[in-house]
């Protein structure tokens, strides 16, 4: 067991009969169990509701917060309260009853809470679209000031956030009412105030101890939780029990549990043998077979699955109510606790297993790989115009996929993957009609990805389809300046609707954008990305506000016809975002300036999916730069989504740009969003810069590996909503023309651990794309390295001219990340072999690579061969200089 602090009380330490009374305490009083950094487990007494006093204040409900607050009566306090004597004369004196950072006195907790909602308050402007921040504010202040999270988001955050989810402003009436029908203030601030005390003297009661023994909750290991868990319940397996073991698993993930009965169960082992009791149930229970001795690993899976088997009887006798008890389900006392959960974990020092459903994939997009610009009667896009009209290069050639897609594929089979990501060339699929100033079908373009499409679900892949990743038709710009103009949305929806018609039977997930906010905020602001426009305050917003309602038109339209094509499709939007962290931990403005990049780069299209319009903060900073929608357009966004889709990369620390820490000058940022924003940001200490190219430069200055902000971002983005399925759509390493980069493989393999750990917390992930299958053309350059799969350009492939590659050139070329990511996707399992190259056998040909994934089959070989490459080896990169200010 792990060491802890001196004036902790450690549940292995007491006595039998201190274990007795403690097991009963639990039971009595609801303690809840919570992890902590060190693997332990923290007992936390959480009340389902704060008791209601016994004489209720009833003024009238419609009255603001400063005038309900001047009734409460320090007296009136819950009567099951009261016997606490030494409690109460704690907070009559008021000093004395202090949380760990701030005095805090009743009186001073209401006049703290006044004082937030007097400065936070926002007056509604004359336009209505004023949002009052109270709910908020109240969230993180208890959070980050007194520790009081579980309370404030099990109870009010989750009523302030529905009344944001309706559109609904929430002012002092809406909150006074809330506090009427749910709370009495009194009470409510009563029990913020005493609950921690409370907790203490109550443990205190419960094992003996005096007073000053018991200075914080009492931990236990996670085996002695198991422990008390049997001691508590003992052989009844009914209701009580299933209800213990559900909450038990909510406090771990520090969440509401949104699981169904039809999920598995994480299975947690402690001894070497298993044996379950159930009477009357032979039937259960598999025959013991003359078989070889089963390894661990089947062992516990033979085991998992008699569980099972166990939980659904349970649950056919709680359905039936016919209620567990010692003569029914008896589990072994010293054997298995049953969690609900999305996952399998067998062990401590097992295996760390996807489910089977889990998608492993690889990603591309249509301008990035597939080459042939003016090939299957293929116009111009953004894109092509863009790159000749500034000195950077163009993807004319790509990776040739158009003519090598069939290999591809095999060999994304090969690796054992089950979702391959791709986006459709608009410009491809139509052409420009200027007769008719409408976008037309080219069928030429349409039969491209209906055999790229099928090649994909032959090989027993998912395919995953990006409506736009970028490469608009040049026609419509010119014509009416493109995502610039509300006229964009009906062409946008013809296209979508064209594309629905053709591959809709073959598609299970749909995205209408990739990264809008790159496209608007490079490409209409700061010019960095086509159509290359820069210097306007306002075209980034406009262009994102077409973007949000093109999106939300065709989401609508996606749902009114997916039961004519595939019923279980499901459509969402591809979004963007570092992981954000204060730079100072304890600066107020750090910490708000972090929350607000993410509010500026994700919750920009976020929030207008979910909610139904702009955050707040971005109202407060940006003002009348940003468009705002009508109450029609709020209605027509709010809730387009069947899925979550998330890309990252990268992590930041965050300042404002006008603090003493700051690095960046305010007036040196970007007119428009940038400045708006008005942050610093550099890299986490203890990250990883990109790969160095051949000038000994980064490759991606804005590059920043840090795994350690993979996972909180997954819990930001479920936080919005707690049941969507979330599919994590691009991940990967920037790297150069190295074979063997071992940072790309820690990176892969740091952050899949950090998937694997939010599938054990309860999120709902359903798969993970790693960017990219190949090298392609990283928007301007092929310097940048992000391929599973190195692939040797040319100077003639990264050319402006036109030029028909040879079978010779744009060879594909397995890295070691992508061995040890084929190895994973096969096994499902982390816990995979090693991935080194021998010294003296490197990587020379496509036939060997074949050897290390397994057949892929003749065609492959009879259409490409490679010639000897030799891998590379170089130094881990370990540098952490800031990054540049623009992602």
């Amino acid at each position: 067991m792990e060491e802890v602090p001196r004036h902790v009380v450690v549940y292995g330490e007491l006595s039998p009969e201190q274990k007795k009374n403690y097991s009963k305490f639990i039971v009595d009083h609801k303690i809840k169990f919570a992890k902590n950094a060190d693997g332990l487990y923290i007992a936390t007494v959480r009340l389902e509701k704060p008791p209601q006093p016994v004489e209720e204040i009833t003024p009238p409900k419609i009255v603001t917060l400063k005038e309900r607050l001047r009734n409460i009566n320090v007296q009136t306090v819950p009567e099951t309260l009261k016997r606490y004597s030494t409690l109460f004369s704690m907070l009559e004196s008021g000093p004395t009853l202090q949380p760990s950072k701030a005095p805090l006195t009743l009186l001073n907790l209401i006049k703290t809470i006044h004082d937030i909602y007097d400065t936070r308050w926002i007056e509604p402007q004359t336009d209505g679209n004023a949002q009052n921040p109270f709910c908020s504010y109240i969230y993180h202040y208890f959070k980050t000031r007194y520790g009081l999270l579980p309370l404030v988001e099990q109870h009010i955050i989750d009523f302030l956030t529905s009344l944001q989810a309706n559109s609904e402003h929430l002012d002092a009436e809406i909150f006074s009412c809330f506090l009427d029908g749910t709370y009495n203030e009194g009470a409510l601030v009563f029990f913020l105030n005493s609950r921690s005390k409370l907790l203490k003297i109550m443990a205190r009661d419960a094992l003996g101890f005096k007073l000053n023994v018991v200075k914080d909750s009492v931990w236990i290991s996670k085996a002695q939780c198991f422990v008390l868990a049997h001691q508590i319940f003992g052989s009844r397996a009914g209701i009580p029990y299933l209800s213990f073991i559900r909450k038990f698993k909510e406090y771990l993930t520090c969440q509401p549990l949104s699981r169904t009965i039809n999920d598995t169960m994480e299975v947690f082992l402690q001894f070497k043998t298993i044996d379950i009791k159930i009477q009357g149930m032979a039937e259960y229970i598999p025959e013991e077979q003359d078989n070889p001795p089963l390894s661990p690993l089947d062992e516990k899976k033979r085991l998992f699955a008699l569980l099972q088997r166990v939980r659904h009887r349970q649950e056919q006798m709680i359905a039936n109510n016919d209620v567990a008890d010692e003569e029914g389900w008896v589990p072994h006392q010293e054997h298995a606790i049953l969690l609900w959960t999305s996952s399998l974990v067998l062990a401590e020092n097992g295996a760390k297993c996807f489910p089977k459903s889990f998608l492993f994939g690889t990603a591309t997009a249509a301008y990035q790989v597939e080459g042939g610009w003016n090939e299957t009667g293929r116009t111009p896009s953004i894109w092509d115009e863009f790159c000749r009209d500034r000195d950077i290069e163009c993807a004319n050639v790509a990776d040739d996929m158009i003519h090598r897609y069939e290999s591809d594929v095999l060999l994304m089979k090969s690796m054992g993957l089950k979702s391959f990501r791709l986006s459709i060339s608009w410009s491809r699929v139509m052409t420009w009609n200027p007769a008719i100033k409408r976008m037309v079908r080219n069928d030429a373009g349409i039969a491209f990805y209906h055999q790229l499409l099928d090649s994909v679900i032959a090989a027993e892949m998912q395919p995953i389809v990006t409506l736009y990743h970028w490469d608009l038709p040049a026609a419509l710009h010119h014509e009416f300046g493109g995502w610039l103009s509300r006229k964009i949305i009906p062409h946008y929806k013809e296209y979508a609707n064209l594309m629905f018609e053709e591959f809709g039977s073959k598609v299970p997930y749909w995205t209408t954008f990739n990264e809008p906010w790159s496209f608007c905020v490079g490409g209409y602001a700061e010019g960095f990305h086509a159509p290359g426009l820069s210097h306007s305050e306002t075209n980034s917003y406009l262009a994102a506000h077409h973007v949000l309602l093109s999106h939300a038109t065709v989401v609508r339209l996606f749902w009114s016809r997916r039961h004519e094509f595939y019923p279980s499709a499901k459509i969402g939007i591809v979004l963007n975002t570092d992981m954000t962290f204060p730079l100072d931990p304890n600066s107020p403005g750090d910490v708000a300036a972090a929350e607000r990049r993410l509010q500026f780069f994700m919750g920009w299209f976020l929030s207008p999916v979910v909610y139904g319009d702009y955050p707040y903060v971005m109202k407060l900073y940006a003002k009348d730069h940003l468009p705002t929608f009508t109450a029609d357009e709020k209605k027509l966004l709010a809730g387009t989504y069947d899925i979550f889709m998330l890309n990252h990369y990268s992590s930041s620390l965050i300042t404002d740009c006008n603090s003493t820490r700051s690095l960046t000058k305010c007036d040196s940022l970007l007119e428009g969003w940038d400045r708006d924003l008005g942050i610093d940001l550099r890299a986490p200490v203890g990250s990883r810069s990109s790969s160095l190219n051949s000038k000994g430069q980064q490759n991606c200055p804005w590059f920043s590996g840090y795994p350690e902000g993979y996972l909180p971002l997954i819990r930001w983005l479920n936080k919005h909503n707690t049941s969507t399925p979330i599919l994590l759509t691009e991940n990967g390493w920037c790297g150069n023309e190295d074979i063997d980069n071992q940072d790309q493989l820690w990176y892969f393999q740091t952050y899949l651990d950090q998937v694997w750990q939010g599938l054990q917390e309860g999120l709902p992930i359903v798969g993970y794309t790693a960017w990219s299958f190949l090298d392609n053309y990283e928007w301007g350059s092929f310097d940048p390295r992000f391929g599973l799969f190195y692939v040797e350009f040319t100077n003639q492939t990264r050319g402006k001219d036109e030029y028909q590659p040879l079978a010779s050139e744009l060879k594909r070329i397995p890295r070691t990340a992508a061995l040890w990511f084929g190895q994973v996707a096969n096994s499902m399992c982390l816990d995979v072999g090693s991935t080194e190259f021998e010294a003296a056998k490197p990587v020379s040909s496509l036939i060997q690579a074949v050897i290390y994934f397994g057949y892929v089959g003749p065609l492959v070989i009879a259409i490409i061969i490679m010639r000897t490459f030799h891998s590379r080896r170089r130094p881990k990169n370990h540098e952490t200089t800031p990054l540049l200010n623009k992602p």
